[in-house]
């Protein structure tokens, strides 16, 4: 899909912006609300330009493009609904009384039309074993109005895994769960100096707790206050807690997967490319901290960008003031050794876990290429493109989210031989069978 296909709609807007631009001189300024609307228009329809193709350079245009599209797309329909109640209160002030509201009551729906084809055309590329090959298609967006997340009958208990005040976790277990089944252990995201256990990885949580996992989703060290390696040590001190501790987790201490999205696919990623590695576990060297599976959503792989896939240097300059507080110049060996692909590349694990790499193809903080590099130097890592998805689309229930969700779960329990039959019949985030129908795909 692009928008040469809609051509003639820009050609309509070109006219009727220049329509408005001479009723302006011909009769003079138009009313207030006249005004609001036509600036709805022109938002809704830079919404559209944005989700299609959002700014990557520079730094902070790149970070704005984010938000904006990551709203407007990921909740397009919620945003719709929004300029379609703002329209109607600008209506009824009067805005259709001068030819600038027209034309911004028209821009409205006539922006829309391309997020909507957009997102109908979203799809999961990437090529995984036979056993992933009968996932539905993505059903259809519009469908889903609410934030849902049905859950079955969920125990969540909080503990600790270490000793200092972050390092905190909550355990998610099935109510109706018969025997132990495998664990994972959940890094949220948050550029390394923000988030929270029960923001982030909720529809992965549910999904894998109705199918008998038990889900540890952890707190760890945040910068500025915290200093690198921190975040990492935090990380492999929870795996080991729960290999420790299979009666807090109620699950099977050999059967432990991790994951995690954003940073904490960076760290997720890291932890399981380098289990005993000393420099990360100290006062546990002994411990075991190896995995059996990871599972890293829009992962950071590479902090020095060898590869040059940023388009900026944000990245590093994070790193560099708030993650590490020393320059790569001056450490070198620091900013090396936190990179993942630096330890696959290396072979630190000489017996690296499988890995699924999720990432969606409008990523404007993390480029969706440096997931294909660090899929080439594990040298057997599966990745899986969501098209037309931003960072952290995974956050917000829709249809791809829901399906991605879908495969990643399913994923795991292949890789670690587990039934992917839930123990409830009505799967906690799966969607209504009726919406998996090829009239949703195309």
């Amino acid at each position: 899909m692009t928008f040469s296909m809609f051509k003639p709609a820009w050609i309509l807007v070109a006219i009727g912006i220049a329509a408005v631009t001479a009723e302006q001189l011909w009769r003079g300024p138009a009313p207030t609300a006249s005004w609001v609307l036509f600036t709805l228009g022109v938002c809704a329809l830079t919404s559209a330009l944005i989700v299609r193709s959002p700014p990557r350079w520079p730094g902070p245009v790149a970070l704005f493009g984010f938000v904006w599209s990551w709203l407007a797309g990921e909740l397009a329909w919620h945003s719709f609904v929004v300029y379609v109640v703002a329209t109607g209160i600008a209506i009824g002030f009067g805005a259709l009384a001068s030819l600038v509201g027209v034309v911004g009551l028209l821009l409205v729906p006539l922006a829309y039309l391309p997020i909507y084809m957009h997102l109908q055309n979203s799809a999961v590329l990437g090529r995984l074993e036979p056993e992933l090959a009968d996932l539905p298609p993505i059903p259809r967006w519009n469908r889903f109005v609410f934030f849902t997340y049905r859950t079955p009958q969920i125990r969540r208990t909080r503990h600790r895994y270490g000793p200092a005040r972050a390092n905190v976790a909550d355990v998610y277990q099935s109510a109706s769960a018969t025997k132990p089944g495998p664990v994972l252990v959940y890094v949220h995201g948050g550029g390394w100096v923000l988030g929270f256990r029960r923001w982030q990885g909720r529809i992965l949580f549910r999904r894998l707790v109705a199918a008998g996992w038990s889900v540890i989703s952890i707190e760890y060290h945040l910068s500025p206050i915290a200093t690198w390696p921190s975040h990492i040590v935090d990380v492999k001190r929870a795996i080991a807690w729960a290999r420790a501790n299979p009666e807090l987790t109620g699950g099977d201490a050999e059967r432990i997967a991790i994951a995690g999205n954003s940073a904490g696919g960076h760290l997720a990623s890291l932890a399981a490319l380098t289990p005993g590695l000393a420099v990360f576990q100290p006062g546990f060297e002994d411990a075991d901290t190896s995995v059996s599976a990871c599972l890293s959503w829009y992962g950071v792989y590479d902090i020095l960008d060898r590869h040059n896939r940023w388009s900026h240097k944000g990245l590093k300059r994070l790193w560099e003031l708030l993650v590490v507080k020393k320059s790569i110049a001056n450490a070198p060996e620091t900013f090396r050794m936190a990179s993942p692909l630096e330890h696959a590349l290396s072979g630190t694990n000489p017996n690296p876990p499988p890995f699924l790499l999720i990432h969606g193809t409008c990523d404007t903080l993390v480029p969706p290429e440096s997931a294909e590099d660090f899929a080439a130097a594990l040298g057997g890592a599966e990745i899986v493109f969501v098209h037309g998805a931003q960072h952290a689309f995974d956050v917000f229930w829709s249809p791809r989210a829901a399906l991605a969700v879908e495969l990643g779960a399913r994923w795991l329990e292949r890789t670690m031989a587990t039934s992917a039959s839930p123990i409830e019949e009505s799967a906690v985030l799966a969607v209504d069978a009726r919406d998996f129908n090829a009239e949703g795909a195309s």
